[in-house]
């Protein structure tokens, strides 16, 4: 009876097993198996040193306007079929902004993981989406790398297709330096980091950043910056050098934290929530105000 009950046993802990690596093996197909047992850390092969952007491919308006504002989206997921991205929900708000005479973003940021799967049909998708954005609403989006961007080695689609064909860059208002920085492979790497810390003791301009990942640790959130060492220096860097406000994405939540000297906004995904924020930004007085909205 007993050799029974433990033949049983054994039955169904196989077959439990069979059920767990096969779940395995299909998920990380869909996601390019090699990179799901463990990629090769690519960002450092990414991003080494900041590209800066030239004032003639940045929206005229925050060079020429004290007040403006900057839509914020991330985690769109596009190739993701349920639920899939709803990008008519975003165009009525645009349109309702147009309607009631009030002003446009300056621009938008779509602030990583634009497709699912990183493969070229979804970034083909996203880029209809962008041209869609311009074409409708004359309005330029800049993109932040996710980790599901870097799935099938989609990083590679991510430098050659997506605007500006780089995942560290920069750009500035007349006040503000916008850096936006890679974290596809949930970190920044060595020569990111030393490059970031050098750039921005160099730079006075107050600061805004984005980028995927999120640093909140209240509540130890293992989706958070993995490295801990590195999530300090950066936090003490982005301290230290008149960063004001973060802008984060990752883990379809909500979360506003206070670090005393800067904010960081994480927000829910566009993809199910179909989450905006706006951020407003007021550079006509001695010292930049900034305040931030969640519309939707």
């Amino acid at each position: 009876m007993h050799s029974k009950r433990f033949g049983e046993y054994m039955k169904k802990n196989f077959i439990f097993l069979f059920l767990f690596l096969f779940s395995i093996l299909f998920y990380s197909c869909s996601f390019g198996y090699h990179q799901f047992f463990g990629r090769a850390e690519k960002v450092d092969d990414r991003a080494r040193t900041i590209k800066l952007i030239p004032d003639s491919e940045i929206p005229a308006v925050i060079k020429t306007d004290a007040v403006y504002s900057i839509l914020i989206l991330n985690d769109m997921h596009f190739g993701r079929i349920n639920p899939s991205p709803d990008t008519k929900v975003l165009y009525d708000y645009l349109d309702s902004l147009v309607l009631q005479g009030e002003k446009l973003p300056a621009f938008i940021v779509v602030n990583g993981d634009i497709v699912h799967h990183g493969i070229q049909s979804e970034y083909d998708e996203y880029n209809i989406f962008v041209s869609e954005i311009n074409a409708n609403y004359g309005l330029t989006v800049f993109t932040t790398i996710g980790n599901h961007d870097c799935f099938n080695s989609g990083y590679e689609i991510f430098l050659s297709d997506v605007y500006p064909n780089t995942s560290y860059y920069k750009f500035t208002s007349n006040k503000i330096s916008y850096y936006f920085l890679d974290t596809g492979n949930g970190t920044l790497g060595t020569p990111q980091l030393f490059d970031l810390e050098k750039n921005m003791k160099q730079d006075l301009n107050e600061k805004i950043v984005f980028t995927h990942y999120f640093f909140t640790i209240d509540k130890q959130n293992i989706s958070a910056l993995s490295n801990t060492k590195e999530r300090a220096i950066l936090l003490d860097i982005f301290n230290k050098n008149k960063v004001r406000f973060i802008g984060t994405a990752h883990s379809h939540k909500y979360n506003v934290h206070n670090y005393g000297n800067f904010i960081e906004l994480c927000n829910n995904d566009y993809g199910k929530h179909r989450a905006i924020v706006m951020l407003y930004i007021d550079e006509s007085g001695e010292k930049i105000s900034f305040s931030f909205k969640k519309i939707i």
